[in-house]
């Protein structure tokens, strides 16, 4: 799978390589660190989709976490470096 940076999908898989996702996160978590970076999506309700393809992908995986109202937490899986590909900001020759 190759990805930019300049998607969401890139972004949050660049989270993911720089050990953000080395800790269970849910997606709020996900969401303050992208704006805190100022990779803030247009519309912030595309951040749970994007996680759960992620997962789809087995890029991330997922565990609800017990309570009144459960959550998803998302962390990284071990085939993450060998299914991603991420490639330079504007499409360029892959980034590693």
């Amino acid at each position: 799978m190759k990805v930019s940076e300049d998607e969401l999908y890139g972004r949050i898989i660049k989270l993911a390589l720089e050990g953000f996702f080395d800790e269970w996160r849910n997606a709020s978590d996900v969401a303050s660190e992208l704006l805190r970076r100022g990779w803030a999506p247009k519309n912030f309700k595309h951040v749970r989709p994007a996680l759960e393809h992620l997962v789809a992908l087995e890029v991330l995986e997922r565990e609800r976490k017990p309570r009144r109202k459960a959550k998803w937490l998302y962390r990284k899986t071990e085939k993450l470096g060998e299914r991603v590909t991420m490639m330079e900001r504007g499409g360029g020759q892959p980034d590693r």
